[in-house]
């Protein structure tokens, strides 16, 4: 009878194990589906790991609870729902796993820096990287180097907005001499990691190691075409030929970017907002004014959406700080119930310990929300410069070419005063490039620039034409052209 017993509980107890170990398979599976769709598709990666987060739950395995949950924040944060990010971030950081293991720990908060950097919490961003960076020091296995060369390049980043490209080039530089060390003994091609050649790319474009950065802008096709992204390469291609006024080049390369978020239904605010703008600014110097005004508007509209979006989930962020200090503080008050009942000294240390913590939590939350009030004013400011923009735009509009050529041929006294309005980075550009120009050179360069002869020159102004040879001469002194030069065609590069 006893013997049947002891049987009945040992199927029991295999039963129940070998149902574990299904379960726990099942996570496995969930969260390498999640892992090969995170950016292929983000949602439908996210729905893998919150499925794998219910069935570590009910098995109550932390270790699987923990990757569970840094698949979801990582998830979160690509699809910009930091709240959410900062919830799983918490909830992983508090497993006991994830205080065991320091690789663990460094991941949630690789992305809990990248929710800074999108917040523009840059202060908070820097904070984490140096956390990571700390936690890490002396580690030597694969993980932990990955996960090193990724934190130098995202300190390189933070440089490179600050434009402190000495600092920027170090970091990265620092990133890419740890991944070839690593590629030495793994065939990896950054595909767990971030791309760190696009990085190096722009901080050869900060430079003007023009040929460096076109080097690197194509070295990093290969990453970015396996997980999706190529998008980012157009971009940086179009920011390249940008910066070398290629306009035209760098306008297909930012459609072609467009195009790329558009047709993998990837919404990415932070990029489709720069590529719109940098789309406006490109045909203004095109002199296309319908498709720069077209581009410009979905640059506000969008800027708009991101900076409310930024205003929702800054607040997370806040709330973010007050919890892990929450976090700590209940770890202190545990143990200040064990101090307390040895010794009364340790009991007021501690207490003295937990008030500077705090105090230092509340100089921290000060600093989040003056961030946060900057980010308001940074609205209202660019709100301000919309406004400015239409004015002028508007002023631009009232005024056609027709309109300008008929008042020269007459010419009015409002002329030059028309003139400006359709073009008003003429005079500008031209007192930049010699301020002792007078009001009677400019108009007369004016009308070369509408490309009228000096003999129709001289008959809408009432001149001689030899005075108009004679103005003219005097005026290409002053320039500096030579003989053979064409002041028409000088004034068109000055002012294209």
């Amino acid at each position: 009878m006893l013997f049947k017993f002891i049987r009945i509980i040992l199927l029991f107890v295999f039963c129940f194990l070998y149902s574990q170990r299904i379960e726990l398979k099942r996570v496995d599976g969930l969260l390498e589906k999640s892992k090969e769709t995170l950016y292929t598709n983000t949602i439908q990666s996210l729905t893998y790991a919150k499925d794998a987060a219910m069935i570590a739950e009910n098995e109550k395995n932390s270790f699987k609870m923990v990757e569970s949950y840094l698949n979801i924040a990582r998830c979160t944060s690509i699809l910009m729902e930091y709240k959410d990010s900062f919830l799983y971030i918490e909830k992983g950081l508090n497993e006991s796993q994830t205080e065991n293991y320091a690789i663990l720990e460094c991941q949630f908060r690789e992305i809990k820096a990248i929710n800074y950097n999108k917040l523009k919490l840059d202060g908070s961003e820097l904070k984490e990287y140096q956390k990571i960076i700390k936690l890490l020091s002396g580690k030597n296995d694969i993980e932990s180097k990955k996960l090193i060369s990724r934190v130098n390049a995202r300190i390189a980043s933070y440089y490179l907005n600050k434009q402190e490209s000495s600092y920027s080039e170090k970091f990265i530089n620092n990133a890419i001499s740890i991944y070839h060390e690593i590629a030495k003994n793994q065939d990896d091609n950054f595909s767990d990691n971030l791309n760190l050649y696009t990085i190096k790319g722009y901080v050869c474009l900060s430079n003007l190691k023009y040929d460096s950065a076109y080097y690197y802008f194509n070295k990093s096709y290969a990453h970015l075409n396996k997980i999706n992204r190529k998008y980012i390469q157009f971009i940086s291609l179009g920011d390249y030929y940008f910066e070398l006024k290629n306009y035209i080049k760098a306008v297909d390369f930012y459609y072609k970017s467009l195009q790329e978020l558009e047709q993998n239904r990837i919404k990415d605010l932070e990029y489709s907002t720069c590529i719109n703008k940098k789309m406006s600014m490109s045909y203004g110097f095109l002199n296309d004014k319908a498709k720069e005004k077209i581009y410009l508007e979905k640059y506000y509209i969008e800027s708009d959406e991101l900076a409310g979006s930024k205003m929702t989930n800054l607040q997370s962020a806040v709330n973010t700080v007050e919890n892990e200090h929450q976090n700590r503080s209940e770890k202190f008050r545990k143990l200040n119930w064990i101090i307390f009942l040895s010794a009364i000294m340790p009991f007021m240390f501690l207490n003295i310990l937990i008030g500077y913590r705090y105090l230092k939590l509340k100089r921290k939350k000060k600093a989040v929300i003056f961030e946060k009030n900057l980010l308001m004013q940074e609205k209202d400011h660019l709100e301000e410069e919309k406004n400015m923009y239409y004015i002028k735009l508007q002023q631009k509009l009232d005024v056609t070419l027709e309109e300008v050529i008929y008042e020269a041929k007459k010419n009015t006294t409002s002329f030059f005063e028309k003139f400006q309005a359709f073009y008003p980075e003429f005079s500008p550009r031209l007192l930049e490039y010699n301020p002792s120009f007078n009001l009677g050179e400019l108009t007369l360069l004016a009308y070369v620039y509408l490309n009228f002869s000096s003999k129709e020159i001289a008959e809408y102004t009432f001149r001689s034409y030899r005075t108009i040879q004679t103005r003219k001469y005097t005026l290409r002194k002053k320039i500096g052209l030579e003989k053979g030069e064409d002041l028409y065609v000088w004034l068109k590069k000055i002012n294209p």
